[in-house]
């Protein structure tokens, strides 16, 4: 069976066999057509025909989304078709058609309001070619059938339209504006003319141009439906005060005139007022198809039908016209009167308050004045909707005005979009791609494709310049369709040169989905460059859910049926929201970066949506990337929510084919995974602490101590603990009541300082945390020591409160110490030299006598040489000639038994899985002495030895001979060293910080006391206080990312050490400043070394768009004899750094004196 179009919901379906009889049809087939019955012929119970349509679309193979103009029932459907074996019928077609939605009516509205269409044409403006696709026979003169498209516009305006209409069709068919027109939401315009016949008379007919896009051969299409109107005109002429005419005139929902005839009152309106100053009004409701989709359909026609109360009251009030535009514009002709615009927009906000006053709801207003009478009434509203769309998205400024600044604005649009297609014909456009980062690892998980413009007098023009234009007028369709084959094609030519693929993105806007089928168009390009579909990743803006949810939605699911995976793009940019989540079918959302912009004051809430949003994906099992991700800061706040990939400049910024290529070569950059990685299901606290799951006593054991404290100044007091806390600390609620107002008294008073700080820093890190070890007295005045992790919770009235978990580490405290001296006792039990007893070989005994050392002469062996000694050849079996009684003692084996039972082969005693790599070391020719670990065989099973020899030739022959320890113990040793090492490190890494962790100088906490401690003991020797600010790192940053911009700042600050000696203290006080303590320096000295250190210090960075030169500029003081205030000292060298920042860059000044330029 050949391929068929799929069904999906209210699809109506039938069947007809090669004699157009009907063999099967389902419920929403006869509900749009009730004459359908199985054995008539479709032409009858479709058509009300008496003979088979000719050029049925239906009838054609592989249609496909075809839209197509019920005449008997005026509405329009969407049809696909297929050819399939029907049981009993042989060949057959099955017929699959969609009702247009009432949401796309309005394209289409002025067809539907007529009889179908006599001609059809499809115009090209980028190529200038036009096509004439369906024309009935015999009825209108026409031109050729396909051709240039201005050949024929002034061929048909100079023969085939009525003289009198001929400069109002030239206008209509204005080529220049003719996209700014179409760009509206209805992407329609209409325009009444009189054609002529092939009996030579006029006719009146309805011309109207929709814009439409096939991804087909890049072409952006416009189509032309043309309609007889003529019998209509000619009953309006007739009687045109007739109640039931001037009912069809107006729209039956809002009582208002509709387009065509909007437009055509007008021109008689304003001639009648010919002389008063009017201006032409555009009206549009943003996102109304989001209105619907939040209020229902009821909500959004009473909504439309306020507004056209509202306009109808201003007909009443002045001189004024009112049309409905179709969809949700309307149109409005008022006396320029502030007042009544002003009264018009109040009117509408107060019918959207009721829907929760959303700004997003309201109308935008466009004003056209109108100067110029002899434009047409089409000209003004097209300039009112000019002015209207500048100010879509802009909710402080509801109202655009046109100016001829807009229209010089559409010219340069024009011209823009001419080098537009003038590019891709030469293909300079190319594609970029920002890699997708895990950002625990670092390592690409995928790529983002963006495009450039590589103009060939500009260079590289950023997208910003040409997007937007290419968006409003439907244009970036062909600039999709090229970037997407483009990237096809880069894809499968990396897999042909022997390389491993990873996913890249590319973005599908709301125009493609609604001008082409992008699941075919993908489909087709995947098959066409032989990729993996799980290799393109569709990138679609949240925004085009907004517009079209059903629409989108089902676009979704069709391309994740065909294994693409989707992205939803940009989440929280516009109208989503948390309860969005549980309904989008996508695999991905990506976070806008507005979520990422937080300061002091909207921080914990931005960390509240992201976190909630994070949250939420993963119970929809919908993977989280974030975008815009620049500074270390974010990554970590991202990780710690959960969000654990991300793109942005932190990792690395877009780049070229020729630069993220090479990156890729090195796998152990990409993690082939990719973001659709199954994950370990994340432990959540809230399952955890469900009391259907876990008791309170199982959470305290569980949990640990807790504690809750309250901080106001350095005052602490404890507002309340779980019983973790009394277990720990070995107290009792009575006696901790008495105490908890006091709890500073039971810490150490060397620590006391060191609980503030970790309060402190809590604070600084709401979200880590803060954590350390300290001293804590116990009720019986034993002293404990316990690991203090501190959290803050909230403020309120200078009071702070922080949660705290306790636990005991005295135990391991106290290991420390023991640890170290095992750790000593360890080395001197392995360090068995190989040199030492070293014994050459006895004369063998002959072959018959026992192996057993029974030697007077050998008695040393047996007792004075420590482990079981040993002598055998140097071969692959190890055949033992001697050995020791304390060798035989260690294995637990006698002599005879060594003989019978292993053949006198030491390698027969060393466990199989170790045998490899003993006989690999000792068969070695280089190596001629031996320290090997290995298991041997004893009478209970394998014990760990230590084996110790040396290899000696003696009459011809090579023996090994040496010792083996038994090493059991110290391996379980080894173990529990290992244990405490791992326990020390956690110990470590609970201890304060002492160095900066970029620099590795000391931090502000460190270097500041041991300043402050070296010059209140030095009073009388000369020292210098310098402070450094570095310059220009912000913009380092910017152009080459976080990273690089650490590693130049990093190399700075080495530099500027390199040249103190080691005993001055070198600190990093905050992020571009260091403070500097010379040690015994005289003045002189310290001058010349600042001339040094600022002539070294300059340094340059060419970048691709221009040359960035960090600076330094340092300020310092001499401390005077007997001086010990460090306070007064740095207030001076600030000064003096602040008074050489002013005068520029690379300035060095003396406290009181100018020094170094």
């Amino acid at each position: 069976m050949d391929q068929l179009p799929v069904a999906g919901e209210g699809t109506g379906i039938y069947v007809i066999d090669e004699d157009y009889r009907i063999v099967y049809f389902n419920e929403t087939a006869k509900a749009v057509c009730p004459n359908l019955r199985v054995g008539i012929t479709c032409y009858q119970g479709i058509c009300n025909g008496d003979s088979p349509c000719s050029g049925c679309p239906g009838m054609k193979v592989d249609c496909s989304h075809i839209l197509f103009y019920d005449a008997v029932n005026r509405q329009w459907l969407e049809l696909s078709s297929g050819q399939v074996e029907w049981p009993g019928c042989g060949r057959c077609w099955l017929m699959l058609f969609k009702i247009v939605d009432r949401q796309s009516r309005s394209l289409f509205y002025d067809l539907t309001e007529t009889s179908v269409y006599e001609e059809l044409f499809e115009l090209n403006l980028a190529e200038n070619t036009y096509k004439i696709l369906f024309h009935q026979n015999g009825k209108y003169v026409i031109p050729a059938m396909e051709g240039s498209l201005d050949t024929m516009c002034m061929e048909v305006a100079d023969h085939m339209i009525d003289p009198e209409d001929r400069e109002r069709f030239l206008e209509f068919w204005n080529f220049d504006t003719l996209s700014q027109r179409l760009s509206g939401k209805n992407h329609t315009i209409r325009g009444e003319f009189r054609k002529l016949l092939v009996s030579g008379e006029y006719c009146w007919v309805a011309q109207t141009a929709v814009l439409l896009r096939t991804g087909e051969q890049d072409k952006t299409v416009i189509m032309v439906f043309i309609q007889d109107i003529d019998q209509q005109k000619k009953q309006e002429t007739a009687a045109p005060d007739r109640g039931g005419s001037r009912l069809e005139e107006k729209d039956s929902m809002t009582g208002l005139y509709r387009y065509g005839l909007f437009l055509e009152r007008a021109e008689q309106f304003l001639r009648e007022k010919r002389g008063i100053r009017f201006s032409m009004v555009a009206i549009d409701i943003e996102h109304f198809k989001l209105f619907n989709e939040w209020f229902g359909e009821e909500a959004g026609d009473r909504f439309l039908i306020s507004i056209a109360e509202q306009l109808k009251e201003v007909e009443k009030q002045c001189d004024s016209m009112a049309g409905y535009m179709g969809g949700d514009d309307f149109a409005i002709i008022i006396p320029r009167d502030e007042s009544v615009l002003g009264n018009l927009e109040r009117g509408i906000k107060h019918f959207v308050k009721q829907y929760g006053g959303s700004a997003g709801f309201l109308p935008a207003f466009g004003v056209y004045e109108i100067e110029d009478w002899n434009l047409s009434v089409s000209m003004m509203y097209d300039r009112a909707s000019i002015a209207l769309s500048t100010v879509k998205g802009n909710y402080l400024n509801r109202t655009g005005r046109y100016d001829a600044g807009m229209k010089k604005k559409m010219e340069d649009d024009q011209v823009l979009l001419s080098e537009v297609q003038r590019a891709l014909d030469n293909r300079e456009f190319i594609f970029y791609a920002q890699p997708q980062c895990n950002m625990l690892t670092g390592k690409i998980i995928g790529l983002e494709s963006l495009v450039r413009w590589n103009h060939p007098v500009r260079g590289i023009v950023q997208p910003g310049e040409f997007i937007p234009l290419l968006e409003s007028n439907g244009f970036i369709t062909n600039l999709d369709l090229y970037v997407w084959d483009m990237v096809c094609g880069r894809l499968h030519d990396w897999i042909a040169a022997g390389h491993k693929p990873i996913p890249i993105a590319v973005n599908v806007s709301r125009i493609d989905i609604y001008s082409m089928n992008v699941t075919n168009t993908f489909a087709e390009l995947t098959s066409r460059y032989e990729i993996d579909p799980a290799l393109l990743a569709i990138e679609i803006t949240e925004s085009a859910y907004a517009e079209d949810y059903n629409l989108i939605r089902q676009v979704v699911i069709d391309l994740r049926n065909a294994g693409f995976t989707v992205f939803m793009d940009d989440f929280g940019s516009g109208y989503s929201s948390l309860n969005m989540l549980k309904d989008v079918n996508v695999d991905v959302i990506k976070i806008d970066t507005k979520f990422l912009d937080m300061n002091e004051y909207s921080q914990n809430r931005g960390m509240g949506i992201l976190e909630t949003i994070v949250r939420m994906a993963r119970l929809t099992q919908l993977r989280v990337i974030a975008e815009g991700v620049e500074k270390k800061e974010q990554v970590d706040f991202l990780r710690n929510v959960g969000c654990i990939y991300g793109q942005g400049y932190y990792y690395y910024r877009p780049m070229p084919i020729e630069q993220f290529e090479p990156l890729l070569l090195h796998e152990e950059n990409v993690d082939y995974r990719g973001i659709q990685a199954h994950q370990l299901e994340e432990l959540r606290l809230e399952d955890l602490v469900n009391k259907d799951v876990t008791s309170e006593a199982i959470l305290n054991n569980m949990l640990g101590g807790m504690a809750l404290y309250d901080v106001c100044g350095e005052k602490i007091e404890l507002l309340s603990v779980n019983e973790g806390y009394y277990r720990v600390t070995g107290c009792n609620p009575i006696d901790l009541e008495e105490r908890r107002k006091f709890i500073m008294a039971q810490i150490h008073e060397d620590d006391q300082g060191k609980v503030l700080e970790l309060f402190e820093a809590a604070c600084r890190n709401p979200l880590k945390g803060s954590e350390g070890i300290i001293r804590r007295y116990r009720l019986s005045g034993e002293l404990m020591w316990i690991s203090l992790r501190i959290f803050f919770l909230k403020e309120r009235d200078d009071h702070r409160l922080f949660y705290g978990s306790v636990s005991d580490v005295t135990k391991v405290k106290r290991q420390e110490e023991r640890l170290a001296s095992s750790q000593r006792i360890l080395a001197d039990v392995l360090n068995i030299n190989g040199d030492e007893g070293a014994f050459e070989p006895q004369m063998l005994k002959t072959a018959g006598e026992s192996i057993q050392l029974q030697n007077d002469e050998l008695e040393f062996l047996d007792s004075g040489v420590p482990g079981g000694f040993h002598c055998c050849r140097w071969t692959e079996d190890m055949e033992l000639l001697y050995v020791s009684r304390r060798f035989l003692e260690i294995l637990g084996i006698t002599g005879r038994e060594l003989e019978e039972e292993y053949q006198n082969q030491m390698v027969s005693l060393i466990h199989p899985g170790d045998r490899d790599r003993v006989l690999s070391a000792v068969m070695a020719e280089k190596q001629t002495v031996y320290s090997l670990e290995f298991r041997m065989r004893t009478k209970t099973g394998y014990v760990w030895i230590r084996y110790q020899a040396r290899r000696k030739h003696w009459n011809g022959s090579t023996f090994l001979y040496g010792v083996i320890l038994d090493i059991d113990e110290i391996m379980a040793l080894r173990q529990e060293i290992k244990e405490c090492r791992k326990r020390l490190e956690e110990l470590e890494r609970c201890r304060p910080v002492e160095t900066d962790l970029l620099t590795g100088l000391h931090n502000r906490e460190t270097g500041i006391p041991l300043m402050k401690e070296w010059i209140s003991r030095r009073r009388v020797q000369p020292s210098a206080l310098a402070l450094f600010r570095f310059h220009g790192f912000p913009e380092v940053n910017e152009a080459l990312g976080q990273v690089s911009g650490d590693r130049i700042l990093v190399n700075s600050v080495e530099k500027l050490k390199s040249f103190f000696r080691e005993e001055d203290i070198v600190c990093r006080i905050s992020g571009y400043e260091i403070l500097v303590l010379c040690k015994n320096i005289g003045s002189r000295d310290m001058r010349r070394k600042l001339e040094q250190l600022m002539a070294d210090m300059k340094m340059e960075l060419s970048l691709e768009s221009a040359k960035i030169r960090p600076s330094i500029n340092a300020g310092y003081v001499m401390a005077a004899d007997g001086s010990t205030d460090f306070d007064d000292l740095y207030k001076k060298a600030e000064k003096a750094l602040e008074m050489a920042s002013s005068q520029g860059k690379g300035i060095c000044l003396r406290c009181g004196e100018e020094i170094v330029d």
